[in-house]
């Protein structure tokens, strides 16, 4: 179970969040909260890594992948990382708050009286 009481208290959201994530225990990232951690088209940046076969690797990345599009977070980009030794398998998985539908709205606005 993960603490996250600090977010009651948090007065500001961030912008970018990096965590990592290795195969000896991946749960604890669908324990958090990620949108409120989040604020408007703020991004996770997951770094993945495993040792073992692809088939691992997979494994590692659904988990990440389900935890924050159960969050509410779609995926922008998932990139392939170089690693040494072989076998171990590393990736950068891109995940973006959508932007509220008020600050959509205020946004579109916005670009049609520029335009």
């Amino acid at each position: 179970m993960v603490d996250t009481e600090f977010l009651r208290a948090a007065p500001e959201r961030f912008n970018t969040v990096i965590a990592y994530v290795d195969e000896g225990c991946p749960e604890w990232v669908a324990g958090i909260p990620w949108c409120q951690l989040l604020g408007v088209a703020g991004l996770v940046v997951f770094v993945t890594y495993c040792h073992g076969d692809d088939v691992d690797a997979r494994s590692l990345r659904t988990v990440v992948t389900d935890a924050a599009r159960e969050a509410g977070l779609p995926q922008l980009d998932s990139i392939a990382l170089l690693a040494i030794p072989v076998r171990t398998y590393a990736d950068l998985l891109l995940f973006l708050r959508p932007l509220d539908s008020d600050t959509s709205n205020q946004r579109a606005a916005a670009d049609s009286k520029n335009r």
